[in-house]
């Protein structure tokens, strides 16, 4: 910006429910060229913020909801790195043997009742969580998720 600051700029960020107004308060010298680039200064604003709508009235688990949000977008930050990349690509290679072996435990479960089940595969759904949910694909003729599968498969797995 070019601006000899304090180190302090005086804004005013005003949100309604269907409008959001900013404007540079800086009086003074200065404060007319800085008021000009109010849309420099509000961009670089925005993308250090991070508005959250948090009800008076929450439960823990939507307090959960925004932490974990908070989480997976810093995370998301995260992932571009190749060092990251390496590291979760490895974790994979790690788990891979381990979801195998329990893919095929469960298709030699199933075909006791479905001979048709020719695989099971387990998929780690929740990367930022490590094992917190799977995705299990059973393939009888058709590989699906086995939330999409008929009532009577989805009983099997309880």
């Amino acid at each position: 910006m070019k601006s000899k600051l304090n180190g302090t700029l005086p804004i005013r960020l005003t949100a309604g429910q269907d409008s959001l107004t900013f404007e540079v308060r800086k009086k003074g010298p200065g404060g007319k060229a800085l008021t000009d680039k109010r849309t420099a200064i509000a961009d670089f604003v925005a993308t250090r913020l991070n508005p959250q709508d948090i009800p008076a009235i929450r439960t823990a688990q939507a307090s959960m909801r925004i932490v974990d949000e908070m989480v997976q977008r810093e995370l998301r930050t995260l992932e571009r790195s190749p060092e990251y990349s390496n590291a979760m690509a490895k974790i994979q290679e790690l788990q891979r043997p381990i979801l195998d072996a329990i893919g095929l435990n469960l298709r030699t479960m199933l075909n006791t009742f479905l001979p048709d089940v020719t695989a099971v595969q387990l998929e780690v759904r929740d990367r930022y969580r490590g094992m917190n949910e799977c995705e299990i694909v059973v393939d009888d003729g058709t590989a699906t998720d086995l939330r999409h599968k008929g009532d009577g498969v989805q009983s099997l797995r309880r």
